[in-house]
This record gives C-alpha cells, structure tokens and sequence, in this order.
C-alpha cells in the first residue's frame, strides 16, 4: 500500500488508513455492496479506473486492488484539493457528496480514516 501510494503521487498515510479501515489489510474481504479486497473497491470503479489506466484492474489481485484504491484516492485528491472531501468521495461517492452533502455516517468515516492517518504517521 505504501509503496502504491508513492507511485501514484499519494500521501501513503492516507492510503494506509484507507486500507486499514476497509478491509483490516485483508485481501479476501468482500463487502455487502459488493465492493472487494484490501481497498474495498466497486468492480464498476474498477473498470473505470482500468479504462483511464490503459490496463484491465482484477480486484482479486492484491496488487491490482490496491492500485485501483490508490488511483481513485488520488483523482479525489486531486479533484477536490482536500483530504477530507476525498474521503468522503471515496465512501459515499464524490457525485453524491456534491449532490446532497455529507451523510452522518460520511462524516463518522473521515473522523475515523483521519485518526488511523495520524497513527501512522507517528509510525
């Protein structure tokens, strides 16, 4: 996750707590929506992150998961210049947050990936 994040151009704190909170670390996490592995990424965000990356993205590999999660982490980033507007695109979908705001549980996730961020950035 570290080292994808770098690549990427992402502050890797902010995808190490990403990946900690929606998956544990855990590639073979599969959640009720469907979203798969460590990053917990949609096969419909999948496929099209593998379109703007030039490469098909298989979730179910942990090294493709993670560079789907990190790719969309950094498009937020960089779409809305905030880590936390980032964040919650990337649990209730930006389209969504600009629509009809942050939902309760939006505000209760950026809370939480920002106190896993600060963890790992004491290391």
């Amino acid at each position: 996750v570290y080292r994808t994040a770098q690549r990427v151009g992402l502050d890797p704190t902010l995808a190490l707590a990403v990946a900690y909170h929606e998956s544990g670390f855990q590639q073979g996490v599969v959640s009720p929506v469907d979203a798969i592995g460590v990053m917990q990424v949609l096969p419909s965000t999948a496929r099209a992150l593998s379109d703007a990356y030039g490469r098909r993205l298989n979730l179910l590999k942990v090294e493709d998961n993670v560079l789907a999660g990190t790719l969309l982490l950094s498009q937020l980033v960089r779409a809305t210049g905030r880590a936390d507007l980032a964040l919650a695109g990337y649990y209730q979908g930006l389209g969504s947050v600009r629509a009809h705001g942050m939902l309760p549980q939006t505000h209760a996730y950026i809370r939480n990936v920002t106190a896993l961020r600060a963890r790992f950035r004491r290391g």
